[in-house]
């Protein structure tokens, strides 16, 4: 479920792309209206919290035909996004190849990855990079925390992100490296690495602008990891995964992952473009999510699975903090930047 195929860039497909930024942060506007509430008291006006809003997952990207497609990297790592030359972290990186788009493109980046089969050749990339500094974190528990990043260079972790920092057993067989429990997997011994974990609040104590988590039904732990990082600093989108199938085996639910992180300040939207007919969600309410994608059909009696036949990716903005912005390319007369 890693996504890295490399997505066109030219200037017409940009401005689609960012024309379809724009709409997201006016709908987050309109939508907060009707919950921004002035009770008239002795001191003059109090607004309600929005955090009090029902849980809610949007489909305006779909509806739009403005999401993207699974192994294609999300729009937000281009180039000329609206946050180069800012903060990007990346939990779960696969074959690397968002983590090295974006540090390609400008941006500088903190990312995770526990698999030790895929971490050397990771590793060896990251060393070798010429346009850009890449710093190779072998051993985690060695590592000064905070991590005090040098300004302009991006970091590779070999290690796992969740709530709690330790050491757990990761299956590093199949499609993909995993956490969850599946007891088929437990028969291929060897395939089970002890990997340790770091808390991205240990690790990060600054601005973000994304933070994109990818570990197949974990995303929620990384979360929880992150608690402080949501409410000291600003993360400006978040892009995560909602496995069914792998977050139940974690006993963990859609409606306490949607808590949290619209406690974090957060407003969802689904993205996936390439989903099935079987698996298309047009609703609004995190409540109907749960009963189609956590349904009898999708989640039980798959015990011989490792994924459910149906799974979302959801891209959020942050509608409570302002972004403090970030150094942008001078634009030249027609409007795109020079640099």
């Amino acid at each position: 479920m890693g996504m890295g195929i490399q997505q066109h860039d030219s200037r017409e497909s940009f401005t689609r792309r960012h024309a379809v930024l724009s709409i997201i942060g006016v709908t987050a506007m309109v939508y907060l209206l009707p919950s921004i509430e002035f009770v008239r008291e002795m001191a003059g006006f109090e607004r309600r919290s929005i955090k009090k809003r029902p849980l809610m997952i949007f489909p305006l990207l779909k509806e739009l035909g403005a999401g993207w497609y699974n192994m294609q990297p999300p729009p937000l790592l281009q180039k000329r996004a609206h946050g180069s030359r800012s903060l990007i972290v990346d939990v779960g990186l696969d074959k690397g190849e968002e983590f090295f788009l974006a540090i390609e493109n400008g941006f500088e980046v903190v990312g995770f990855e526990p698999n030790p089969v895929s971490f050397p050749a990771l590793a060896q990339k990251c060393r070798s990079l010429t346009t850009s500094t890449c710093h190779v974190l072998e051993d985690p528990s060695s590592q000064s925390l905070p991590l005090n990043r040098t300004a302009g260079d991006s970091y590779l972790v070999h290690a796992a992100v969740g709530a709690v920092a330790g050491e757990l057993d990761l299956f590093t067989g199949g499609s993909g490296s995993s956490f969850q429990p599946n007891p088929n997997a437990r028969n291929e011994k060897s395939k089970w690495k002890r990997v340790p974990v770091v808390r991205i609040d240990d690790f990060i104590r600054e601005d973000v602008y994304l933070f994109k988590i990818d570990t197949q039904g974990f995303d929620p732990f990384v979360l929880q990891g992150a608690a402080k990082l949501f409410r000291d600093h600003v993360v400006r989108h978040l892009i995560f995964e909602v496995e069914p199938l792998a977050m139940t085996r974690n006993k963990i639910t859609i409606t306490e992952t949607m808590e949290m992180v619209q406690d974090y300040g957060m407003l969802c939207f689904l993205e996936r473009l390439d989903v099935g007919l079987d698996c298309e969600f047009r609703g609004d309410t995190v409540e109907k999510f749960e009963e189609m994608y956590f349904s009898e059909k999708n989640v039980r009696g798959k015990a011989e699975e490792l994924w459910a036949p149906c799974w979302e990716d959801f891209v959020c903005i942050n509608i409570e903090k302002p972004w403090p912005g970030a150094e942008l390319p001078v634009l030249g007369f027609d409007g795109v930047g020079a640099a």
